[in-house]
C-alpha cells in the first residue's frame, strides 16, 4: 500500500511546482493576479516572489495560501493528505493516432531529441477541461506516472495517475483545419 502524501502549499513553493501538485490552482493563482503560471518564470519563481514582485501585498499573499490550501483540503480531505491512488488508474489509456505519432516524430527530429518523452497534462482553467504536451526527459518521470510506448517504444507518453480521471480515455490527434493546424486532445469520459 502506497503511503500517503501530506500536502500543504507555503510561500516560499516554486508557482510550477503548486500547479504541477494540483493543476486546477492555475485558476486560483490568476485570479490573484499572478500570471506567470504559462510563463517560464513559473520554474523558478516563488509563490512569495511572483506576487510581491509584482507590486501585492502579504495581505495578497496570505489570501493566496489560505484559498489554495482550502481548495487543497477540499480536494484531498481533511488535512490536506492525499488519498490513495485510484486502483484503475494503472489501467489508464491513451490513444495517438497514426498522424499524430508522425507529427511528434518530425517535431522531435527538429528539435534533436534523442529521446521522446511527452508528458501530457491535464487542468481545468475556468471551468473547461485543457490540455498541455511538453517535451521532458527521463528525471521528469515520477513514482506516480504512468508510461505509454508508441510507434515501436520510439515515443513516451507520460501522465500523472492522480489525472486518471482526466486522462483516461484521451485520444491525440494532429489536425488540420482551414486557418490553424496542431495536436488536437479529444476524451469523452472526461468531465469538462
Amino acid at each position: 500500500m502506497k503511503k500517503e502524501k501530506i500536502l500543504k502549499v507555503h510561500k516560499d513553493m516554486v508557482v510550477g511546482e503548486v500547479v504541477g501538485m494540483f493543476p486546477e490552482a492555475a485558476d486560483i493563482i490568476t485570479s490573484y493576479g499572478l500570471h506567470c503560471v504559462g510563463c517560464h518564470a513559473n520554474a523558478y519563481e516563488t509563490l512569495e516572489q511572483g506576487l510581491l514582485g509584482h507590486g501585492y501585498t502579504q495581505d495578497h499573499l496570505k489570501g493566496l495560501i489560505d484559498e489554495l490550501n482550502e481548495y487543497l483540503e477540499e480536494m484531498t480531505g481533511e488535512g490536506g493528505v492525499q488519498k490513495e491512488l485510484p486502483k484503475e488508474a494503472d489501467k489508464m489509456k491513451i490513444t495517438v493516432t497514426d498522424f499524430a505519432v508522425e507529427k511528434i516524430l518530425e517535431i522531435a527530429e527538429i528539435q534533436e531529441k534523442k529521446k521522446i518523452i511527452i508528458r501530457i497534462d491535464a487542468r481545468k482553467v475556468a471551468g473547461v477541461l485543457k490540455y498541455s504536451m511538453n517535451f521532458i526527459e527521463a528525471n521528469e518521470i515520477g513514482d506516480d506516472d504512468k508510461v505509454f510506448k508508441f510507434s515501436k517504444g520510439k515515443i513516451q507518453i507520460v501522465a500523472n495517475k492522480w489525472d486518471y480521471q482526466k486522462i483516461n480515455g484521451l485520444t491525440i490527434d494532429y489536425v488540420i483545419e482551414e486557418e490553424r493546424e496542431g495536436f488536437k486532445m479529444k476524451n469523452p469520459n472526461a468531465e469538462s
